[in-house]
Order: structure tokens, then C-alpha cells, then sequence
């Protein structure tokens, strides 16, 4: 995982979804012209407080077969060769 990079040192591409610290709590936001935007509850909101931030790890690779067939796109080619 990245380590945290402070706001007053480098600032993420815009429209680029991070990892957070702000009032105290780590959570996700979108970078954008206006700041650090979260949402909640379907409300977005400008996170004034954000004082360090990462990028989002890579989700983890399938660990089973099901997974890893439709990760690799078999169901949807299975589909295609039906119709």
C-alpha cells in the first residue's frame, strides 16, 4: 500500500478517487476542482479538513475458479457463443 502523501506537498489528478484522512477519520473521496468531494447518502460534500491522502489499492485477484472465469470474461464469451 502507498504511504500517505500530504495535501501541502502534492495534490491528486483531479477526478481521481483516494484514500483520505479528514476530521479525524480515513475514508474515500473524488478529487475535484473544489477539493476533496465524499458522498453520503447519496449527498456530496467538500471535505475541508483532508490533510493527507493515497491511492486506492488494486482490489485482490480472484481467489476461486468461478471468480476467475467471469473476472477473465468467460461467461460473458460463453454467452456470445450461444447466441
Amino acid at each position: 500500500m502507498s504511504e500517505w502523501i500530504s495535501v501541502e506537498h502534492q495534490l491528486p489528478d483531479f477526478g481521481e478517487k483516494v484514500i483520505i484522512v479528514g476530521d479525524s477519520d480515513v475514508t474515500i473521496a473524488t478529487f475535484e476542482k473544489i477539493g476533496f468531494v465524499e458522498q453520503c447518502d447519496g449527498f456530496k460534500y467538500i471535505n475541508e479538513y483532508t490533510s493527507y491522502w493515497q491511492p486506492r489499492p488494486k482490489p485482490p485477484k480472484p481467489t476461486n475458479l468461478i471468480d476467475s472465469f467471469i473476472a477473465d470474461g468467460g461467461f460473458d464469451k460463453a454467452i456470445n457463443e450461444v447466441k
